[in-house]
């Protein structure tokens, strides 16, 4: 078989990337999620240690920084190393893309290869939902709720579910409902409710059932 060319492992990496985001999205697993990783290379007949070395020579695409920076983080496909997964999470940050700059987040909220400071947690995750994210808007509306890095603002909390949900982000359609629910920086509507907890449900939220507690755990598994 030829050399690969460079087009070629991008491909391979953006639909890696894609997969990734997707199972996240399902499930918290990370054993499970990367299974399926797994099972896409096979398909694909690629060998997970060129990915990772693409990945590695690869200065302008800073979803591939995230892809090494997630392997190193769980231990995939590379030695466990979670300053690296900071390091890594922080390049693609320095590129300005969004979602690194969550994850930047996510490290500093849980010591993830640097020191734990919830202030600056709150600072990326809120840079990150300003850009457009909506697994940042979602965990600046968990701060909010619970004042973590931030001062508590129940308004707040809600009005960062609701732009997360509206993105169609499974986690902030679920604290919607519950919001809806209970009453937490929005009047109470429990038809409103059942609607965004059904849909999350919908969607393969196993808390997305009415009178279920919220999501109020940070996004940080993944």
């Amino acid at each position: 078989m030829g050399k690969k060319s460079p087009n070629y492992f991008s491909e391979i990496v953006k639909e890696l990337y894609n997969l990734y985001n997707e199972e996240r999205s399902k499930c918290s697993d990370s054993e499970l999620i990367f299974n399926k990783l797994d099972q896409f290379l096979t398909k694909k007949k690629q060998n997970p240690i060129d990915i990772i070395k693409w990945c590695s020579d690869d200065q302008i695409n800073p979803i591939s920084k995230i892809i090494l920076a997630c392997c190193y983080r769980f231990g995939k496909w590379v030695k466990k190393d979670e300053f690296k997964a900071f390091i890594y999470y922080q390049k693609s940050a320095d590129m300005e893309y969004a979602e690194g700059i969550f994850y930047v987040g996510v490290c500093y909220d849980e010591g993830i290869g640097v020191k734990k400071d919830k202030h600056k947690a709150f600072e990326y995750y809120k840079k990150s939902a300003d850009m457009g994210n909506a697994m940042g808007m979602y965990n600046v509306g968990c701060c909010y709720d619970e004042g973590i890095g931030v001062e508590k603002d129940e308004y707040k909390a809600f009005e960062y579910y609701k732009k997360s949900a509206d993105l169609g982000d499974v986690f902030g359609i679920n604290n919607v409902g519950y919001c809806y629910q209970n009453g937490i920086g929005i009047e109470k509507d429990e038809n409103k409710a059942f609607k965004y907890y059904q849909k999350s449900a919908e969607m393969g939220n196993a808390s997305g059932t009415f009178n279920d507690k919220r999501n109020i755990e940070i996004l940080v598994e993944l």
